[in-house]
Order: structure tokens, then C-alpha cells, then sequence
């Protein structure tokens, strides 16, 4: 049996999937043959969301700690001046609730209006200020990982040994990118709905009666074209992290590589989220079943699964489209990631050609050029 790891993944450029089942097929295969570097990366990826989240609560906690505390203490006071626990909203948001209270506990209180204004003005900029750090935080955590799972299935394809450090390198390195790239793709969501939903509602609530036709065509053709930005923008975050795209051009390239395998991309998607839904359920309704304890592990595996096959998804239909677009061969999708595969495994891949050396040549100047 052959141990060259670079002419093992041959047969991903030799048998592309075309197909839907070619698709799982692939899928399938893939994970199986190289599920710990998958599992490994989906852990610290676990990991990585625990800790962060423990960090962004304790922040956020000193952050409103002195409303925190005022909080508790109007509790606390109207708790003890007989329960008024009704006015307690009213009380604690300012609004015109809270100056009948303020005027019914009088100086034994020790507030006013203006410093009730001044503690919600503190308290909403403060909780803004939190939601927009949450927001940053785990959309750079989230770009980290991404990249670090497309470059260890690149990785995969090229032949070579994924490891955990050099794929989170990589994740770290097109961090700001994938960043750039993902708050881009949410304004241009948001485009499509203000440019699709809000005319035709406005349109729909125009007359009297409703026409709700209206309103329900709008949203259907929004259903639609997210749908096909979605397949078409399949390749968005491969081409980032594979072939070194901005965070603007990905969008350009993405759509050059999908736009004539729309249909293909939409069934495979289509059928993986009809499949997966249909496990899930199955699982769930057997661990259901299960002591809380077990039941509890069963979840977990199973999130760990479905988060490690997930990417191994998105990346087999990228180098599909990819491989039947560019041509693109194995040796150059590991120059593009600079892949750990070397090039006397390489040269023994072409071996049996006429022109090996002049193929040694080829990816000799490709590597310096890199």
C-alpha cells in the first residue's frame, strides 16, 4: 500500500463530484479518513467560545456593575416600603411611571429625575457599547476558525498533514479579512431587504383593505435571491483563505466560480439541510430517552459531529466547481497554501511522465514566485 500522503488525495482531482450523491459520497469519505484533525479543530473551537464567553460576561458584568447595584438597592427599597414591585419597571427605565413613585417615596428614596435620566443615559450607552464589543469579539473568534477549517481541508486536498497550530495560523492571518468579509455580507443582506421587503409592504399597507399578496410576493422573492446569493457566494471564504482574495474581491470571485453551478449547489445544500434535519430529529427523540446524563454526552457528540462535517461540506462544493472552472491540479492548490507536502513528493507523483523533471522545474519556479 502506497504511504505517500500526497498521492493518496489524488483521487479528489481525478473523481470531481458532479452530483448530489457524488457530493456525500465525498462528504463521507473525506471525514472518515481524516476526522481527527477535524474533531481536534472543532474542540478548540469549543474551547476558545467557553472561554471567550466567560471573558465577555466578566467584562461585561464590571462594566454595569455600579447599575447593577443601583438596581438591586431599588429592589431591595421597594421591597421594603411594602412591595410596589409594579412600578419597578417604570421606576428603573425613567419613563413617566417612575416620577409617581419617585413622588410617593419622597425623600427616603434619595433620587430624582435628573439622576434616574443620567443612570439609564449611562446604562444604555454602556449595554450599546457591550452588545457592539460581543459582536466584534466573536465575529473575529468566528473568522478564526473558519479559516483554520478551510485551510485544513485544503490542506486535505493538497495531500498534506493538517496540523492544529498551522491551520489556526492561517486563521489568525486572514482574520481581519474573513471579518471584513462577513460585516460586508450582513450590509449587503440588509440592502437586499430594504430594497425587496420594504417597497412592497409599503405597497401591500397602502390600501384599505391590506393586500397581503403583495406583501407575501415581496417576501418570497427575498426567500429567493438570499437563496441564490447564498449558493453563489459558496466560494466566498475558500477564496479567501486558499487563494489570498480581499474581503471584496471574494464576492466577485465567488460568484465567477458558482454562477454556472447555481442549480448544483442548491440541491446539494438543499438536500444536506433536508438530511440533517431529519437525523437530528431522529437522534434527538432516542437520547431524549436516555438518563439526563447520557443524554448530555449524546448532545455533545453529536454537536461535535455536525460542527466538524459542516465544513468539510461547504469545502468539497468549492473544490468542485473549482477543479471543473480553473482545472486547477494538486500541486498548485499547494503552493497556493504553502502546503507542508514536499516536493520530492510531488516530483514522485508525475515520476511515471515523460516531463517529470521539467514538472520538477514548474513547481520549483511556482514555489519561488510564492
Amino acid at each position: 500500500m502506497n504511504s505517500n500522503p500526497y498521492s493518496s488525495s489524488t483521487h479528489l482531482f481525478r473523481n470531481v463530484p458532479a452530483s448530489v450523491g457524488d457530493v456525500f459520497s465525498t462528504v463521507f469519505h473525506l471525514f472518515i479518513g481524516n476526522w481527527k484533525p477535524l474533531v481536534l479543530l472543532t474542540l478548540a473551537q469549543f474551547g476558545s467560545w467557553i472561554v471567550t464567553v466567560l471573558v465577555l460576561v466578566l467584562v461585561t458584568f464590571i462594566a454595569a456593575a455600579s447599575y447593577i447595584q443601583t438596581f438591586m438597592a431599588m429592589l431591595k427599597n421597594l421591597q421594603n416600603q411594602g412591595g410596589y414591585g409594579r412600578h419597578l419597571l417604570d421606576y428603573s427605565t425613567g419613563i413617566s411611571g417612575a416620577s409617581r413613585l419617585l413622588g410617593y417615596y419622597g425623600q427616603d428614596q434619595g433620587y430624582n429625575n435628573y439622576n434616574d435620566f443620567e443612570l439609564n443615559a449611562g446604562f444604555i450607552i454602556t449595554m450599546i457599547f457591550m452588545y457592539f464589543l460581543w459582536a466584534i469579539i466573536i465575529c473575529l473568534v468566528t473568522g478564526v476558525f473558519t479559516g483554520a477549517y478551510t485551510h485544513t481541508l485544503a490542506e486535505i486536498y493538497a495531500g498534506g498533514t493538517p496540523t492544529l497550530r498551522k491551520s489556526l495560523r492561517h486563521g489568525i492571518g486572514n482574520m481581519c479579512k474573513l471579518f471584513t468579509y462577513l460585516i460586508l455580507f450582513i450590509l449587503a443582506i440588509t440592502g437586499l431587504y430594504l430594497l425587496i421587503v420594504i417597497p412592497t409592504s409599503m405597497l401591500a399597507f397602502a390600501n384599505d383593505p391590506p393586500n397581503y399578496g403583495a406583501f407575501f410576493l415581496g417576501a418570497l422573492v427575498l426567500i429567493v435571491v438570499l437563496v441564490i446569493v447564498s449558493a453563489g457566494l459558496t466560494a466566498a471564504i475558500p477564496s479567501i483563505v486558499v487563494e489570498k482574495k480581499t474581503a471584496v474581491q471574494a464576492f466577485g470571485r465567488s460568484w465567477a466560480l458558482c454562477k454556472n453551478f447555481i442549480c448544483f449547489i442548491l440541491c446539494c445544500q438543499f438536500t444536506y439541510n433536508l438530511v440533517l434535519v431529519v437525523v437530528l430529529i431522529v437522534i434527538n427523540m432516542v437520547l431524549n430517552k436516555l438518563p439526563d446524563f447520557f443524554a448530555l454526552i449524546g448532545h455533545s457528540c453529536v454537536s461535535i459531529l455536525t460542527s466538524s462535517i459542516a465544513p468539510v461540506f461547504g469545502f468539497v462544493l468549492y473544490m468542485s466547481v473549482r477543479i471543473r472552472t480553473d482545472n486547477i491540479t494538486q500541486e498548485d492548490l499547494a503552493l497556493e497554501i504553502d502546503s507542508n507536502v514536499s516536493i520530492a513528493n510531488a516530483v514522485e507523483m508525475n515520476s511515471g511522465t515523460k516531463d517529470s523533471r521539467g514538472e520538477y522545474s514548474n513547481i520549483i519556479a511556482k514555489r519561488d514566485m510564492v
